[in-house]
């Protein structure tokens, strides 16, 4: 276990954003992770010179896009794990990609993307992509975050084959040639008293 480094302003023991008694510290928090850049490298090779634990790849949360560098270090495959679905992965970076004049395009107007089975509108693209905010620090972040994602070996995605499998081969073009996507839906096991749920005690959540 590497400690997350101590930040004035942080609950002691922070190493999650969940525990961040503010949201405007997310950023600090952001930037603080990537002094855990080299502890983990320090790991990494303590294990790529054992005989027996030798890494076959690292699963990398998305908001840790330094950890790319770090396994390309030492030859290991980073695998990024994110909370979106496909469809929304494509169509964010399908605009980024291909629809350069989008602050131009009024809210009504269509726009027909070849990976998107359906037309979308310019409010429907996330406001990453959008223009017009270039001071917003999230836009350089998230630059960062699709950079390194866009460049793993892999990716698992919250979603379901049944639901978006026909979405996974666009979703595969976007990033580096050869790279896969895995679909991991994410299950919570939540325990419920019966004031919370008069019919069951327990129930699954997302």
């Amino acid at each position: 276990m590497i400690p997350f480094p101590r930040v004035q302003g942080f609950p002691e023991g922070c190493g999650n954003t969940n525990h961040l008694p503010s949201p405007d510290l997310s950023f600090p928090f952001y930037y603080a992770a990537k002094q855990l850049r080299q502890p983990f490298e320090d790991v990494l090779k303590e294990m790529c010179n054992s005989d027996s634990s030798t890494p076959i790849c690292v699963t990398s949360d998305m908001f840790l896009p330094w950890t790319l560098d770090s396994c390309r270090m030492f030859n290991i495959p980073r695998i990024v794990c994110g909370g979106m679905g496909v469809l929304p992965v494509v169509i964010a970076r399908s605009v980024s990609l291909h629809v350069p004049c989008l602050p131009g395009l009024s809210n009504s107007e269509p726009i027909n993307l070849a990976s998107v089975p359906f037309p979308i509108h310019k409010n429907d693209s996330p406001g990453s992509v959008r223009p017009g905010d270039d001071n917003n620090p999230m836009r350089a972040i998230l630059a960062e975050l699709l950079q390194a994602n866009h460049s793993s070996w892999g990716t698992l995605v919250n979603s379901f084959e049944e639901l978006e499998e026909d979405q996974v081969a666009a979703f595969e073009s976007l990033h580096q040639r050869e790279a896969k996507a895995w679909l991991q839906f994410h299950l919570h096991y939540t325990k419920m008293t019966s004031l919370d749920c008069p019919a069951t005690s327990t129930s699954w959540s997302h």
